[in-house]
């Protein structure tokens, strides 16, 4: 398998509530701008597809 790039996140929180959605949002934007340099005129280089968001949760409880 091919090594890949990712631009993420890591952190705990509620995804629902700041800071989790700050750092969401500023995701989308982020990769455009990637995409948008590394852009040549008539077609957009290998690699530089913006893909949909995936996220690894986990369930933490205090008990």
């Amino acid at each position: 398998m091919p090594k890949l790039k990712f631009v993420c996140i890591s952190g705990a929180g509620n995804p629902d509530k700041a800071p989790v959605v700050d750092h969401i949002q500023a995701l989308y934007p982020l990769s455009s701008g990637i995409k948008m340099i590394a852009k040549k005129p008539g077609s957009p280089p290998r690699g530089t597809t913006t893909h949909h968001l995936s996220a690894v949760g986990n369930l933490e409880t205090n008990r």
